[in-house]
């Protein structure tokens, strides 16, 4: 897969300056980035500019205001499909494009106590980003979004906290690709939170409201077939136990909504020759989540500590959201008549992907970790090992929507792990240290069918399944540190990522970078 001659190189470089006053300071920052690219055409080019300053009145300690703000030009090749299973760091033809982008958001705040000692915070943003494309730094989208966080926290005795607070979102885009649109998200919410001896009880709710253009509102909760609300109400509720001092139970049970997207519902565009259909009936996804779980707090000797976690949860959608291949104009569909030689032709047009609701879904598994901290002899050792089973299955027994699954023979979600797992273990002696850390997750069982089996004949991945009929055990991949003190404020690393250079993919046709050297210099002053 190699295609350059020289090998390609990344620079970063990362400058930060902070200093504070009796009753005002202040921060300032740089950075620029220039990576070659493993992967042809993806090189980029990002500079970015951030900061921020705060106030501090003398004669009142309880307030506190200030502004945060970042501006970040990027130009970068983005890459989409491989060329081939053999070539994965080529693009297909037509996949590679530029794009000059801006990023610009300025974020001031106000926090203070009053003389009742309730805490009152105000947050706010204003959020700039662009699209463009080699030229232009705005072609394909140009978006703002307004945000505002009023809160409010009243300590009612020493147990008791009472939180409550009003969020208000407008995005509005323009864009030759979306189109046009504007949406408005508001939301009241409270929480309250109390102890009683060992045991900690939180409670919350939230109400959301959310309009997209003159649409009916995505937020709507339908109480009876005849009666509605326009706001969607969402509950959560938290426990824990101290069983002793070094062993903690807990549970918690939440609700969640998410509106679809501007890009979800009304992008319209090919890459490659694969088209993406807009889909404006799409509707919010919702669900619930719940959690149990144990912490273990040991100590092994003097030198020894470290807390062993374990967790259960469950976590059921219904409306997900899945970017689906089908036939997308099926009222036309009579012009495909037998022996039309414009047949191919006309489903070429109609054939691609959009969002669709993918109806129910079920994510349930556990997850495992231990951490822990300690010495052997002069030699201090960290480590960080954590494990997650997980079983997303599909409650949709549509038969054209199982279709869709290159494995039919299970209910398993498209583009889900089952097992994931890291380690990161890191020695330090004196000025030296050293670490290694691993990753692992399973093979990917289930994609998109179209990706294996094409499309009439013709192959939208190349070479995908064979590929994926060879690298079929999931992927492990290592990564190496190593650094020294010179100074008190100044430290040398060295990273190798990736140290066997191992081949994987994130999703279909997205070969992971080989491995890579990463010479690293910080310097405190």
């Amino acid at each position: 897969m190699k295609w350059w001659n020289k090998n390609p190189t990344f620079h970063l470089a990362d400058v930060y300056y902070g200093k504070s006053f009796k009753n005002f300071g202040f921060s300032i920052g740089a950075n620029a980035y220039i990576d070659s690219g493993f992967r042809k055409g993806e090189n980029e080019h990002r500079y970015r500019f951030n900061g921020s300053i705060f106030f501090k009145p003398t004669k009142n300690k309880k307030f506190k205001a200030g502004i945060g703000y970042n501006a970040q030009y990027q130009d970068i090749g983005v890459f989409v499909l491989w060329k081939n299973d053999s070539s994965g760091y080529e693009p297909m033809d037509n996949t590679i494009s530029r794009q000059k982008a801006v990023r610009v958001s300025v974020d001031p705040y106000v926090k203070f106590i009053d003389k009742y000692n309730n805490k009152h915070s105000l947050k706010t943003r204003y959020y700039l980003v662009t699209t463009g494309n080699s030229e232009n730094i705005y072609d394909a989208s140009f978006a703002e979004m307004y945000f505002a966080d009023y809160q409010f926290q009243r300590k009612i005795n020493e147990k008791t906290n009472f939180t409550a607070g009003f969020t208000n979102i407008t995005n509005q885009i323009k864009s030759p690709i979306f189109s046009n649109h504007i949406s408005q998200n508001t939301a009241v919410y409270s929480q309250f939170e109390t102890s009683i001896k060992k045991l900690d009880i939180s409670a919350g709710m939230r109400l959301e409201y959310y309009k997209l253009d003159t649409l009916e509102s995505d937020s709507r909760f339908r109480i009876t077939d005849s009666l509605s609300i326009p706001v969607y109400p969402v509950f959560r509720a938290g426990l824990h136990y101290e069983i002793n001092p070094a062993s903690h139970l807990r549970a918690s049970i939440g609700q969640g909504v998410r509106f679809p997207s501007v890009g979800e519902r009304y992008v319209s565009t090919s890459v490659g020759g694969l088209i993406i259909f807009r889909n404006p009936e799409l509707k919010p996804e919702k669900g619930w989540a719940a959690e149990i779980g144990f912490k273990q707090i040991v100590k092994i000797g003097k030198n020894w500590k470290g807390y062993f976690d374990v967790a259960g949860f469950l976590n059921e959608y219904s409306n997900m959201t899945e970017f689906t291949f089908g036939v997308y104009k099926p009222d036309t569909m009579g012009t495909l008549q037998i022996g039309n030689p414009d047949a191919l032709n006309y489903l070429y047009r109609w054939v691609g992907f959009q969002a669709r609701n993918a109806e129910r879904a079920r994510i349930t598994g556990i997850e495992l970790s231990f951490n822990s901290q300690g010495k052997i002899g002069d030699v201090e050792l960290t480590s960080l090992i954590g494990y997650t089973y997980m079983n997303p299955i599909s409650l949709n027994k549509d038969s054209l929507y199982r279709l869709t699954f290159s494995d039919t023979t299970t209910d398993m979600l498209k583009y889900r792990f089952r097992h994931l797992a890291k380690v990161d273990i890191q020695a330090t002696y004196k000025k030296f240290s050293a670490g290694f850390s691993t990753r692992y997750n399973s093979y990917m069982r289930n994609v998109d069918a179209v990706f294996e089996n094409g499309v009439l004949g013709t192959e939208l991945l190349i070479g995908l399944k064979k590929y994926r009929s060879i690298y079929n055990s999931g992927s492990l991949v290592f990564d190496a540190r190593m650094s020294y003190d010179i100074k008190k404020e100044i430290k040398l690393n060295f990273i190798v990522n990736n140290l066997f250079n191992a081949e994987y993919v994130s999703r279909p046709g997205d070969i992971q970078a080989p491995r890579n050297f990463v010479l690293q210099l910080q310097v405190a002053f």
